[in-house]
């Protein structure tokens, strides 16, 4: 009846729309792609590569925890450790 009333296309909505084919072609491309690269660079390459990024992740996640604690108040600090202590 009045326009005002429908709900509005959003690019979000146009997506929706979109063929799924179109989608399913660019992701067998995509699964295609990865599978050769894997052969190409070898599972062993592969897995050292995996573990040194996971080493690098938790490096940088421990660098920014303790600069965090370093920052903190430390009566604070002390006090949530004693209360964490306590409930062991």
């Amino acid at each position: 009846m009045f326009g005002f009333f429908k709900k509005k296309e959003t690019p979000r909505n146009v997506a929706d729309k979109a063929p799924a084919a179109a989608r399913d072609k660019l992701v067998a491309e995509a699964m295609q792609n990865a599978r050769k690269a894997r052969e190409e660079i070898g599972e062993e390459t592969l897995d050292k590569i995996v573990e040194a990024l996971k080493k690098r992740e938790e490096s940088v996640a421990m660098k920014q925890a303790r600069e965090k604690i370093r920052n903190m108040d430390q009566d604070k600090l002390a006090d949530g450790v004693r209360a964490f202590l306590d409930e062991a």
